[in-house]
């Protein structure tokens, strides 16, 4: 179950901006958001998509891990200003 509210926040911002197509459009971009941004799943595993490849990945906490699609390095972790998790590949 992935976040919504990037969804919400892009409709809502592209309604304003645009009318109905606007937030088609700005709720496109928020599910962008909440891919790269991450989602915390019911059971505490974080869900990713891998930034290499774009499979879907789902981590158990924080860390680094192996993506099970392109085997690259995926580093997750924890934004100590607003508790966002965020995800990088390495290279």
């Amino acid at each position: 179950m992935s976040s919504w509210w990037g969804k919400f926040g892009g409709a809502v911002v592209g309604g304003m901006l645009g009318g109905p197509v606007g937030a088609i459009l700005g709720a496109a971009l928020g599910h962008g958001v909440d891919s790269e941004l991450g989602a915390q799943e019911p059971d505490g595993r974080l869900q990713f998509n891998c930034p290499h490849c774009g499979t879907a990945i789902l981590l158990p906490s924080p860390g680094v891990y192996s993506c099970p699609s392109c085997v690259k390095l995926v580093t997750c972790a924890q934004c100590k200003n607003c508790a966002t998790y965020l995800i990088a590949g390495d290279k």
